[in-house]
């Protein structure tokens, strides 16, 4: 039931009213306790993009370079099944573990419609989950529609469309968990990226969180963009290149830098936003979801070590150890 009562502030009492400005679960990308949406058209990789936040929620590991906090995570699965999420996931080599679990029955719904209504809802499924992985903090439903009761009559509905959101905004907030829904994208032309979701402005403008909008051209095209924005939200294009031998999604080159390798950028980036870091090349790769060979990469960042030290960063080594050397990195600040 909505809240009736009257409420009233001074806009000093607003001023002064405590909020969680950088309440984020992955940085600058997906806000915590709040409804996200990630949409795209068919064959995109949405699922793809929203398996690989699981993973790196689920560790507690970087995606895309952007940091993220560790949380359980749900992955409601409605739009493939067990073998297809399997092979993707061997495919990918997303090591998953006991942090995440996956729902694949398709007989969900958002809410019940009558008494009679015996299909499981969403808030039994969360709560249920919460038994297993009392930290569950991220909530992914892939796909959104498949669990609205949507007819003919209400798929392009706007009433419909608010309420669903409200509801799924509710639970988000009840429980203090972060969700994430993927959808399609519409089938008509758009002007708007944030019109392209089907459910278009009236879904989007009542999502409280990110709004995110994958594009990728077609088969075979490697190179995509997501689109970034929402409700406070620093709005950006993230270019993306998807390898479709493994399905892994990683930063276009040039989001780095022209001037510096790839991998260089991606370990730089990864150690200036975690202030340092001090282990094997091994690990320093898991970490950062590169798939180079860890002798490789040695010699790579031996190469640009001058390069890496223009950049605030240098590092030393110690080759004591038996199961690997260990690398320490630093960043060198300004006094």
């Amino acid at each position: 039931m909505p809240n009736t009562e009257l409420s009233l502030f001074t806009g000093e009492e607003l001023k002064n009213k405590p909020y969680n400005q950088n309440n984020y679960i992955i940085e600058n990308l997906v806000k915590g306790n709040k409804v996200n949406i990630l949409t795209g058209g068919s064959k995109t990789g949405k699922s793809t993009l929203a398996l690989q936040m699981a993973y790196s929620v689920s560790k507690g590991v970087p995606f895309l370079n952007m940091n993220s906090k560790q949380y359980d995570v749900l992955y409601i699965c409605l739009d493939n099944d067990e073998d297809l999420i399997v092979e993707r996931l061997n495919l990918m080599n997303l090591k998953m573990d006991n942090h995440i679990m996956f729902c694949f029955n398709k007989a969900i719904t958002l809410q019940s419609e009558s008494s009679t209504d015996e299909r499981i809802t969403l808030l039994e499924i969360i709560n249920e989950t919460y038994q297993s992985l009392p930290n569950l903090g991220f909530v992914i439903i892939d796909l959104f529609d498949n669990i609205r009761n949507l007819s003919i009559y209400t798929e392009s509905n706007n009433i419909k469309d608010a309420q669903d959101m409200e509801f799924v905004k509710g639970i988000a907030d009840t429980m203090s968990v972060h969700i994430l829904l993927l959808n399609h994208d519409t089938k008509n032309g758009i002007q708007n990226g944030y019109c392209s979701s089907k459910g278009g402005v009236k879904l989007v403008g009542t999502c409280n969180g990110s709004y995110l909008h994958l594009i990728r051209n077609g088969i075979k095209e490697t190179n995509a963009t997501l689109e970034v924005g929402g409700r406070n939200i620093r709005e950006d294009k993230i270019r993306l290149s998807l390898n479709t031998t493994n399905l892994i999604y990683t930063l276009l080159q040039n989001e780095i830098d022209d001037d510096m390798p790839y991998e260089i950028g991606i370990v730089r980036n990864y150690i200036i936003k975690n202030n340092g870091y001090e282990g094997t090349i091994s690990n320093l790769l898991q970490l950062t979801r590169l798939t180079i060979a860890a002798n490789k990469m040695s010699r790579l960042l031996n190469t640009n070590k001058d390069l890496l030290k223009s950049e605030g960063i240098s590092f030393s080594i110690n080759p004591s150890r038996t199961n690997g050397r260990i690398y320490t990195f630093f960043v060198n600040k300004d006094d």
